[in-house]
């Protein structure tokens, strides 16, 4: 995902799925892992019909200014390929800190 603000959402990534197989195959997806807050799960079809692509939509909106990993696991019904796991990444940075002055500093 990158490097963005705390509290600036990534922008959507995604991960492509493709059913092979002569029948509907079934995802369940799941986020987890330490910084799980930071991610978010748009969007993950039920079901794929067979020689069909779908996407899984994910996000990053930083919470803390630090590295930040989760991971996503996707349980299939696919007997060779029932849990795939994939790490997720993101850079949290501090927001840019504003000075003010009283306007009479002397340069």
């Amino acid at each position: 995902f990158g490097a963005h603000l705390v509290g600036q959402p990534s922008g959507t990534h995604s991960i492509m799925v493709s059913n092979n197989g002569d029948a509907l195959l079934t995802l369940d997806c799941a986020l987890g892992g330490g910084h799980l807050s930071s991610f978010g799960l748009i969007s993950g079809p039920p079901g794929i019909a067979p020689g069909n692509t779908a996407d899984i939509s994910l996000s990053c909106t930083p919470l803390t200014a630090e590295p930040l990993s989760a991971f996503l696991s996707v349980t299939t019904n696919d007997t060779n390929e029932g849990l795939s796991n994939f790490n997720l990444a993101c850079v949290g940075q501090p927001l840019p800190s504003l000075i003010f002055g009283t306007g009479f500093e002397q340069p």
